[in-house]
């Protein structure tokens, strides 16, 4: 897979005002206006920052900084693809040209170089973007939670929305990219909304079922989220019925096996595939059960097991994956 950027921004901040100074590809005004909004929200104590947003089908990389002539800025780079390890890496490329030299013209040329050979050369090593490995911590998530990580397991499951809060929005988003780790089977890119600050963005990502902020007084409303999760507390809490989020024995041994994993010497790609190995077991039950089309008969689960929290979490997880036939 190619993460080839689709456009990069070079934004000022003058007085209390943020301004596009430059811009390759054009890009249409309401990504500009949200550019402009976004950036230096927390203000000039912000600089330094590296952080992203995603809109529609479009995710905004970037990187604030003080310029050469001391003003606040920012290199915002834009892409189809959730890769922020490698995206910083480009920012920081571009901030570093625009520091030194502040010339549009060799910020455009490292630009068409990352595009036209599909890489970046840092340190005179050539890091091909269609390769370039993730970096998460799958095992620190797991420890920093505890026990309640089966909590954000479950609800990852059955596609329940999660609301994560943290202040610091830089420890969110590295939270949130390791949380996505748990259901490495499914992309980040259908499920994760990496920051939001209102209820209104909030009610607007009805398709996102990991959702990130650092507005703390969000996770104090109720009914907003199924799961609340503030990071900053290691604190998970049921928004709804927790009726609706009850555990059977399969939770149990996922969560002694989280626990597990989090104290291993296991490397992150092997603790990965380790999780994914154990969700893959819970899929083998659901998969015994379907009929020819694909499908399960919501009576066919009732029949084959007897244990109610169990059927009711197999019932759940069927409809999660859109083939349960009621």
């Amino acid at each position: 897979m190619s993460f080839k950027p689709t456009s990069f921004h070079v934004l000022e901040r003058q007085l209390t005002q943020n301004h596009i100074v430059w811009t390759y590809p054009t890009i249409n005004e309401d990504l500009k206006a949200l550019i402009v909004q976004t950036c230096y929200y927390q203000g000039f104590e912000a600089t330094g920052l590296y952080y992203y947003v995603k809109v529609d089908n479009q995710w905004i990389y970037i990187k604030q900084f003080i310029s050469k002539n001391d003003k606040p800025a920012a290199i915002i780079v834009t892409s189809h693809y959730y890769q922020p390890n490698l995206y910083e890496i480009i920012c920081d490329l571009l901030v570093t040209s625009y520091s030194n030299e502040k010339n549009f013209v060799n910020l455009v040329q490292i630009y068409l170089n990352i595009y036209i050979t599909n890489g970046v050369s840092v340190e005179n090593n050539f890091i091909n973007l269609s390769c370039f490995p993730w970096k998460t911590d799958v095992k620190g998530i797991i420890k920093h939670l505890g026990i309640e990580i089966i909590l954000v397991y479950n609800a990852l499951l059955l596609k329940k929305q999660i609301l994560v809060y943290h202040p610091n929005i830089e420890e969110l988003q590295e939270s949130l990219a390791s949380l996505t780790r748990l259901i490495s089977f499914r992309k980040p890119e259908d499920f994760l909304q990496p920051f939001i600050r209102t209820v209104t963005e909030l009610r607007k990502t009805s398709k996102y079922y990991l959702i990130g902020t650092t507005n703390k007084s969000l996770i104090n409303q109720k009914n907003i989220c199924e799961i609340i999760v503030d990071l900053e507390s290691k604190f998970v809490d049921y928004s709804l019925n927790p009726k609706d989020f009850e555990l059977c024995y399969l939770h149990k041994e996922v969560a002694q096996f989280l626990l597990q994993i989090s104290e291993s010497e296991e490397t992150e790609k092997r603790a990965v595939e380790s999780i994914s190995n154990k969700t893959s077991e819970i899929f083998q039950l659901l998969n015994k059960l379907k009929n020819n089309e694909g499908k399960i008969e919501i009576e066919d689960i009732g029949n084959k097991k007897n244990n109610k929290s169990l059927v009711k979490f197999l019932i759940s997880l069927a409809k999660a994956e859109n083939i349960l036939v009621i």
